[in-house]
């Protein structure tokens, strides 16, 4: 299963809650920075990253990932970037022994750019990346 921004965030959802039917996730800018309560809540007990969270605290599952982010990803209105939370969920995923694939492109958040490392992903999960 793959997406973009908070369509890769639910990828990987899907894989950590249903292994046996999303067995490998692509991640394209994923919005790993989502806090549980809602990503615009005001409230301040809302955790951030709370799915790299579900993954450092769950047991390990039968999945692999592709993760991608943009070095221009360094913005957002949470008190971490797109950039630092991929890297910050990839370190979690390789940290509980996660097959992992993670790239940075020299862009931002938008489809131009994920048109480019879309091939790159799937080639990533198949064992041909």
């Amino acid at each position: 299963m793959g997406g973009v921004s908070r369509g890769g965030l639910m990828a990987a959802f899907a894989g950590l809650q249903h292994p046996e039917i999303f067995g490998k996730g692509l991640s394209q800018s994923g919005a790993f920075w989502w806090r549980a309560k809602g990503a615009h809540a005001k409230d301040s007990s809302a955790e951030f990253e709370w799915l790299t969270y579900q993954f450092a605290v769950s047991e390990k599952q039968p999945l692999s990932f592709y993760l991608d982010a943009g070095l221009l990803e360094d913005w957002f209105e949470t008190p971490s970037s797109i950039l630092l939370t991929n890297r910050h969920m990839r370190d979690v995923l390789l940290a509980k022994g996660y097959p992992v694939h993670y790239a940075e492109f020299n862009g931002g958040h938008e489809f131009l750019c994920w048109q480019g490392t879309l091939a790159d992903g799937l080639l990533a999960l198949v064992g041909k990346g």
